[in-house]
């Protein structure tokens, strides 16, 4: 019935197969279960959404009955290219998305899966910079089996992750920078941290936009102190410096003509003192300890940070940050952003972004402080 040429008969037997698949799986030959899989990857071409969105679903329990025989299918789904450029995902890659969610906790599994996926990957890297499906494969890949990636294949991914994140188109390489993050809780090769930031570091010099390329290089350090902390801290003092220089605060008296000019730098400024959040927040130890009293130092004259207003009303300013913080902090949307009437008045009254320095800075500053 699977076939049958009446959509709705054919979602139907879609419906029941899995019923019946899900109140047998101990009693069903492996034969069969290849069927059902083959019939599976099948209608995902149906003409009708209903029986294609029914077959996706099915593929949620498809490991879990499968278990190591799941590695064909995985190979028949990286195998369907995309045949246009587009910012939404084929149903391929969601299909691929509900097998690695769903994966059994065996080894051989994954690492097959791995073996499979990643060459697939890397064989076409301009296709990965501009097509979504690619990068919403392997941040599932990491996130789902990266423990189970082996040094070499780390390092491979950093490598090519670190290309797409400074030269893909502004969607993937935000992607590529969240996969990085899930990645680099793998890294424990005090070596291949040192290569990382050495090529990134080359990207970032040679980046044609100074501050575009300074603002993905802030955001890898923050996503590296945030997830892997205990391996980057021996780093502190390295990326310290990246971020103070970021910072600028010896051309804070130097307006610059170009409104537009000065708010990248101000921007840049917020970039740099959410790195320094990052740092000062994850690393406690000894490495860190020492930044410390440059750090307050830094935050006491950026707090007070206000290029275009009177400066005599400094102090009254910072009073009224310090009030608004915790309100700052207490909001949150569904993804976690935070937000509060400060912000929502600011906003809405002039895009002059000096007021996010000041804000930041008096976050770093409470960080510090507290811990």
């Amino acid at each position: 019935m699977t076939k049958d040429t009446d959509p709705d008969l054919r979602f139907m037997a879609l419906n029941d197969l899995e019923k019946e698949m899900s109140n047998t799986i101990n009693h069903i030959a492996s034969y069969e279960v290849d069927e059902y899989a083959r019939i599976l990857l099948t209608r995902l071409n149906d003409e009708f959404p209903e029986v294609r969105t029914q077959s996706l679903k099915c593929f949620e329990s498809l490991p879990y009955r499968l278990k190591v025989d799941i590695l064909p299918v995985v190979r028949t789904l990286i195998n369907k290219k995309p045949k246009k450029v587009s910012i939404t995902s084929t149903i391929y890659t969601m299909a691929l998305h509900n097998i690695l969610e769903n994966l059994p906790l065996i080894e051989e599994v994954h690492v097959g899966i791995i073996n499979i996926v990643l060459p697939e990957i890397f064989s076409d890297r301009e296709k990965f910079k501009l097509e979504i499906d690619y990068i919403e494969i392997l941040t599932d890949l990491i996130e789902y089996s990266g423990k189970y990636f082996n040094q070499t294949q780390i390092f491979q991914t950093l490598g090519f992750l670190t290309e797409v994140i400074f030269t893909a188109d502004a969607i993937i390489s935000k992607k590529s920078i969240s996969a990085y993050g899930s990645l680099s809780k793998s890294i424990e090769s005090v070596e291949i941290i040192e290569n990382f930031l050495k090529n990134i570091t080359q990207l970032t010099n040679s980046y044609k936009n100074f501050y575009e390329g300074q603002s993905k290089l802030l955001s890898v350090i923050s996503v590296s102190f945030a997830s892997n902390s205990l391996s980057f801290e021996p780093f502190a003092l390295q990326l310290w410096e990246i971020i103070s220089s970021c910072l600028k605060v010896n051309e804070l008296g130097d307006l610059d003509q170009d409104y537009e000019n000065q708010q990248e730098k101000d921007n840049l400024r917020v970039e740099a003192l959410t790195a320094a959040l990052s740092l000062f927040k994850n690393c406690k130890s000894d490495n860190t300890y020492f930044l410390t009293g440059d750090c307050l130092d830094i935050c006491e004259v950026l707090i007070k940070y206000d290029p275009y207003g009177d400066n005599s009303e400094d102090d009254e300013e910072s009073n009224a940050l310090a009030d608004d913080i915790k309100d700052y902090n207490d909001f949150e949307d569904e993804d976690g952003d935070s937000y509060s009437d400060y912000e929502d008045d600011e906003d809405a009254d002039d895009d002059n972004c000096s007021w996010k320095v000041r804000l930041e800075a008096l976050n770093v500053l409470s960080c510090v402080i507290e811990n």
